[in-house]
């Protein structure tokens, strides 16, 4: 009976030979003599199907095997094509992925940061400083590839969005994307499931907010309108009158980032020393991210490269910026404590305002679209638009941030 032919990704039996040098310097097995050296072979299947000699040489038959083993080890690390197989569990086609995209990929650092922490928290688990163990959120790292199922990825998502949030369940359905992604193009599966799937808020939890009680937003987000002008205008009376947008100074902020169309994170990592209120700019080239075990830290770069820009300020926005207090730590925007915003508490406090404004539906982005439509409407480019918004193309800033009307009367007189 033939032997049976190895699995991709696996090797034989470890034969070891001891080996002296011969006289013409050849090594040669040992007959009956002290060794000088000895020799591990195994044959190993590659992801190409064929099967190739592996050997390692040590000074010891067990130095051999070990060096041998390990090297088995790194040539088993799963590949795209060959060990990418449907049987394949999640947590190392995570890993996978991980070396690929956020290791070796061009991704700007607080993405690989957002998206290593999704990878840790819902699909592979993680272990602390003080060696606990953290399972994962969902019951996908245990699946199988070929298990990974439209409806496997419904309970995954709706897991997170109703412990995390629905932003939370954003970021990892983008990273499933990518993982499954990879197993297409091996042709492990023959669809990307993930792609049936959309995100759905699901009995978003409850935030305590400061003040009385306990505060829960429910309202819908609507991720495609941007803010009228009288919402606008309402929003920026409202935080001046609200006594929890000034006990959060988020007051300031929000004003910030609908007057510039900058980022949250963005906005909370700006400097005084960045400011120019005679020349009515600011330099935008930080943002805010979260370290695990560190916390919040200003990265000195932002989300892309073209995110490094000027940005000008609006003659109100610049008469509410002198009248700040410069803080000791440098920081136009810190936490009421004189510390970097943590980005929950601020996400949090930004979501109560907004309900209590009547705009429950806006979030932080909404800012950015109503900035990008009010640039539209006047007339600016869309060149000049991305280049404001920090974006590296114009087609994403007019498809994503820039609200349409529904009609212009201008279309009846030209047809």
């Amino acid at each position: 009976m033939a032997r049976p032919m190895l699995a991709i990704g696996t090797h034989g039996n470890i034969t070891t030979t001891a080996q002296v040098r011969s006289e013409s310097g050849a090594w040669v097995e040992a007959q009956g003599q002290r060794a000088e050296r000895w020799r591990a072979r195994t044959k190993y299947r590659d992801a190409d199907g064929k099967v190739r000699d592996v050997e390692r040489f040590a000074p010891t038959k067990t130095k051999a095997e070990n060096a041998l083993k390990a090297a088995l080890v790194e040539r088993s690390t799963p590949v795209r094509g060959g060990a990418v197989r449907p049987d394949l569990p999640m947590r190392d086609l995570a890993s996978l992925w991980e070396s690929e995209r956020l290791d070796g990929g061009d991704l700007a650092p607080a993405t690989v940061r957002v998206y290593r922490t999704t990878l840790r928290a819902h699909v592979t688990g993680w272990t602390d400083d003080g060696g606990t163990r953290h399972e994962p959120t969902t019951a996908l790292a245990d699946l199988r590839v070929r298990e990974v199922t439209v409806r496997a990825v419904r309970q995954a998502l709706d897991t997170v969005s109703r412990e995390s949030g629905a932003g939370a369940a954003k970021t990892l359905r983008t990273v499933l994307l990518g993982m499954m992604r990879v197993a297409v193009e091996a042709g492990a599966v023959p669809a990307n499931p993930v792609r049936e799937v959309t995100v759905r808020a699901v009995n978003a939890k409850g935030v305590k907010g400061r003040g009385e009680g306990a505060w829960a937003s429910t309202a819908e987000r609507d991720h495609r309108r941007a803010l009228t002008g009288d919402e606008r205008s309402a929003l920026l009376a409202y935080v001046d009158s609200d006594g929890y947008a000034q006990e959060t100074d988020m007051a300031d902020l929000i004003a910030f980032m609908l007057g510039t169309g900058v980022r949250v994170g963005e906005a909370c990592a700006l400097r005084w020393d960045v400011v120019d209120l005679a020349a009515g700019t600011a330099r935008i080239a930080a943002t805010l991210v979260p370290v695990p075990g560190t916390g919040m830290v200003v990265q000195e770069s932002t989300k892309t490269v073209a995110g490094n820009r000027t940005v000008y300020l609006p003659t109100w926005l610049v008469e509410r910026l002198a009248a700040r207090d410069r803080s000791t730590t440098g920081m136009v925007f810190p936490s009421p404590r004189g510390k970097l915003r943590d980005q929950s508490n601020t996400s949090a406090a930004m979501r109560r305002i907004l309900d209590g404004a009547g705009v429950g539906w806006a979030t932080s982005h909404t800012f950015r679209r109503t900035a990008a439509t009010l640039m539209d409407r006047a007339g600016m480019s869309a060149r000049a638009i991305a280049t404001a918004l920090g974006h590296t193309n114009p087609s994403m800033t007019m498809n994503v941030y820039m609200a349409r009307d529904l009609g212009d009367d201008r279309a009846a007189a030209v047809l």
